[in-house]
């Protein structure tokens, strides 16, 4: 009778060790939700939100662009020689009109020297002839005859003393010469490069703007140049637009000019160009990862009630921050900013409000 007792008490143990090890995982979930749980027995889901209100907005937008110079020309010889004396250091400024490179001349001087001598007695023979046609010396035929013979030698003249002026390269305006790509006793000729020439007191700034831009930049418009190699913001004018949208890229090619006395803007470097495009007035401005999207258009979602409530909205401005909201959000209404992706209709929320 005791051994029965034993092995029966035994056998309560063990049924009680195993009802211990498998009971539920999660007793309170088991008992049902708690009371104030969201829909499914979840807990309102914790969000940042923010209350709208009107603001003014400055619009901008940030584009890449190219840095050129405000003129820029390749310095190349018009007749074919050799260069004799090469008259400014590489890299130095330079004046409107200044002897940089001289091609020997001493052919189309002699030539040159041959005209005029030839002219001075054509003139004296053409001289001579009008006075006899003046006293019906000679005919009208021999006169012309000697006013044709003057006139070829006085094209002659102007044609060698032209291609004697083009031994002498100098430079069209004033600016800074690059390096030369030639050494005195070099034979040149209209196809090699002498070296280069580029007025940098101005610099011009070509960007592009996408097309939504496109009707918001005029003439005379300010924009930032930024580039990496300076700290210093430049300020620069909308100089011209092409007028035209770039089929490809949907976007507007616009050029900006710029002051840059001090050089420090080097052409053919990259810049960044912020442009401004107005502003938008007691306006509703909401952080732009406020927005969503769906088929039906753009959305926020307002917290209402402890509830997370889809607004359809239209916007208009837009940076890279902010966007305008023109319709479905009051000032006043509080719009939920984080969360987003995991925010369902009607879901419960906990609200923090922020800035």
């Amino acid at each position: 009778m005791r051994k029965s007792l034993i092995v029966l008490l035994l056998v309560v143990g063990a049924l009680g060790i195993i009802l211990f090890l498998f009971r539920p995982a999660n007793q309170e979930a088991a008992m049902g939700p708690k009371k104030g749980a969201g829909p499914g027995g979840a807990p309102p889901m914790a969000v940042q939100a923010l209350v709208a209100k009107a603001e003014a907005m400055r619009n901008r937008v940030t584009v890449p662009g190219t840095i050129l110079p405000n003129e820029s020309v390749e310095l190349r010889s018009e007749i074919a020689g050799k260069i004799i004396e090469i008259q400014f250091n590489e890299g130095e400024s330079v004046k409107q009109g200044q002897a940089l490179f001289r091609i020997d001349d001493r052919e189309l001087s002699a030539q040159a020297d041959q005209a005029k001598a030839n002219l001075q007695l054509l003139e004296s023979a053409e001289s001579r002839r009008k006075a006899l046609l003046n006293q019906g010396g000679i005919s009208s035929e021999d006169y012309e005859r000697a006013a044709g013979e003057l006139a070829m030698a006085q094209a002659q003249t102007k044609l060698l003393e032209a291609r004697l002026a083009k031994t002498v390269i100098r430079a069209p305006f004033s600016g800074l010469v690059g390096l030369r790509q030639v050494s005195e006793g070099s034979f040149v000729d209209a196809s090699k490069l002498l070296a280069r020439l580029q007025s940098t007191d101005r610099v011009k700034i070509d960007f592009s703007l996408p097309e939504a831009y496109a009707s918001q930049v005029a003439i005379g418009d300010s924009v930032t140049v930024r580039v990496r190699y300076s700290k210093v913001a430049f300020p620069a004018k909308v100089l011209a637009s092409d007028r035209r949208i770039d089929p490809q890229s949907n976007t507007l090619p616009v050029r900006a000019i710029c002051d840059n006395k001090n050089h420090q803007l080097i052409p053919g470097g990259f810049a960044e160009v912020e442009v401004y495009l107005g502003s938008a007035a007691s306006s509703i401005l909401l952080p732009a990862n406020a927005i969503n999207s769906d088929n039906r258009g753009t959305y926020v979602f307002l917290a209402k009630n402890g509830k997370a409530i889809p607004a359809y909205v239209s916007t208009g401005l837009r940076n890279e921050t902010q966007v305008e909201i023109l319709s479905g959000v009051l000032a006043g209404d509080t719009v939920i900013t984080s969360g987003l992706m995991q925010l369902r209709p009607e879901a419960s929320i906990k609200v923090t409000l922020g800035s």
